[in-house]
């Protein structure tokens, strides 16, 4: 479904509530309307594990996905290896309700101020993990600012952030750090667009919450730790060929 679409979410779930599952697995943005329905399903005694992106603030089970604050500061570590005096950077998100991708650039923008690089020097855009608003977006900022010599892609819109960059004529010119190992990104990796990227190991985010539920209704085990984070493996085009 479309995570944006707040009432598609929330239909989603009434739908399931009403036909009296015991478990949900549950990857959505962080709005009072969901945090809202997960506490009602937690009173009804139907448990929710979030994966991906956390909804911390509601009585969700526990939390399955990358530590993206970290993940945030591990990008900003590499980038800062890089970066000079009057360089500056474009910092790209979906949206900031979804706390998966704010938390990154808060780790990113945290990391940045210890080291102590002024906020002037960093271009926040929202593209709603669209490819047209992320490809315009991403243009118009570069067209806008010769200065910005990286690119920090916290979302998913790497293929549009990609097209401009070879459009441009700016490929293998501007160090680009994303998230997520897909073939795509792989590929990026190999011809140069890309420089480096954050794995987050999606398919642990799939299979463990499904695991935690069962063990709650089989066995009536309760995760002894509400958040259950996965590897932060950092990905370049000399270790990508060794993926499985």
């Amino acid at each position: 479904y479309d995570q944006r679409n707040h009432k598609q979410c929330l239909d989603i779930l009434d739908a399931l509530q009403r036909s009296h599952v015991n478990g949900i697995a549950l990857c959505a943005e962080n709005s009072v309307l969901i945090r809202e329905k997960i506490n009602d399903l937690h009173e009804q005694h139907i448990p929710v594990v979030t994966f991906n992106s956390d909804i911390a603030d509601s009585k969700r089970i526990c939390f399955v996905g990358q530590e993206t604050l970290r993940s945030g500061r591990v990008a900003a570590e590499i980038l800062s290896k890089y970066l000079r005096d009057g360089e500056e950077t474009l910092v790209v998100l979906g949206n900031y309700e979804y706390s998966g991708h704010k938390a990154r650039v808060d780790g990113f923008l945290q990391r940045f101020d210890e080291i102590g690089v002024p906020r002037e020097r960093f271009h926040i855009i929202e593209c709603y993990n669209e490819y047209t608003i992320t490809f315009d977006k991403v243009y118009d900022a570069l067209a806008a600012n010769p200065n910005i010599r990286f690119i920090y892609m916290a979302n998913r819109s790497v293929t549009a952030c990609a097209e401009v960059l070879r459009r441009m004529g700016l490929a293998g010119k501007i160090r680009v750090v994303c998230h997520d190992v897909t073939d795509t990104i792989c590929q990026l990796l190999r011809e140069g667009v890309v420089d480096f990227t954050i794995e987050q190991d999606l398919y642990a985010q799939g299979y463990r919450p499904l695991i935690i539920l069962g063990d709650m209704l089989m066995s009536r085990r309760i995760p002894e730790r509400r958040y259950q984070y996965t590897a932060l493996n950092i990905i370049n085009a000399e270790n990508v060929e060794y993926l499985k």
